[in-house]
């Protein structure tokens, strides 16, 4: 059931001062909404990649809000991944292109898997249009597979670098590596850890099923996601150079600063402990 007015109560008991400063978010992600000007595709996938990074959030405050933590944490992880990716590209745009020409690539290797199990699911038009997409870019995937024979295969990802390496490079996201992308990453995949969490002990050796509220874990779920929107939405304002959004995000970060202030120093952001108001 979505809608849980007990768990509802307890979440703004326990979040009051968050969802009372949610607001400021929009009114700073508003900033940027009104006045972009998108003219090169850098500005159009930096800008709707972090405008998906606020959508996260929503779905996770809506999700935490009615009991649904384990919802909030799968959200969580993709989360992650496009706030470091708007980070990254913002700091180096000459990768752009690289990341957005992926597509025909990610969709060739979708349709091969779809024909080689079920190949009547496809259509020869389709598959055509696919591989002509794939054949114009495949070249600025491939990647060394034998240095000793020199033979090559398609890379797995829009470059090389891992998630990790972009996430070191883009900076900033060192006390939101745990919390934001390993823990969730277990509820987005089939894990031991994802079983465990729901299992709960009713005696020696019986357990039952549990899909209860978990504030503990949303506490570490939203000061995630609050961090992860004010990376994406300060890459923003940087990019385009929005001087507009410069006093409503000093306000989200004053905002962030006092909300989480209690955080233990492995999962504080760098400005808690700094000092500074910065988010990188």
């Amino acid at each position: 059931m979505l809608v849980n007015i007990e768990a509802q109560n307890d979440f703004i008991a326990k979040n009051q001062t968050f969802v009372d400063r949610l607001p400021n978010l929009k009114t700073a992600m508003d900033a940027a909404v009104f006045n972009v000007k998108m003219e090169e595709l850098s500005d159009k996938v930096i800008y709707y990649l972090a405008r998906i990074v606020f959508e996260d959030l929503n779905e996770i405050v809506i999700l935490c809000a009615n009991g649904l933590s384990t919802g909030g944490m799968k959200i969580l992880r993709g989360m992650f991944e496009r706030a470091v990716t708007v980070c990254y590209l913002k700091k180096f745009p000459e990768k752009v292109d690289l990341f957005w020409n992926f597509f025909p690539v990610h969709q060739r290797k979708n349709m091969m898997v779809i024909i080689e199990n079920f190949p009547e699911a496809v259509s020869e038009e389709a598959i055509k249009k696919t591989n002509e997409a794939f054949e114009a870019v495949k070249n600025g995937y491939m990647i060394t597979d034998c240095k000793k024979c020199g033979t090559k295969r398609l890379n797995h990802f829009w470059q090389k670098d891992h998630l990790m390496t972009m996430a070191k490079q883009a900076g900033g996201f060192d006390s939101v590596i745990f919390n934001g992308y390993y823990r969730p990453l277990e509820e987005s995949h089939p894990s031991a850890a994802a079983i465990a969490r729901r299992a709960r002990a009713t005696g020696e050796n019986t357990f039952e099923y549990s899909d209860d509220p978990r504030p503990e874990e949303d506490y570490f779920t939203l000061l995630s996601a609050h961090f992860l929107v004010l990376k994406a939405m300060e890459a923003v304002k940087d990019h385009f150079k929005l001087e507009n959004m410069e006093k409503p995000l000093e306000r989200c970060l004053q905002d962030y600063i006092e909300i989480w202030k209690g955080s233990s120093p492995d999962i504080a952001p760098a400005e808690t402990q700094s000092g500074e108001k910065h988010v990188s």
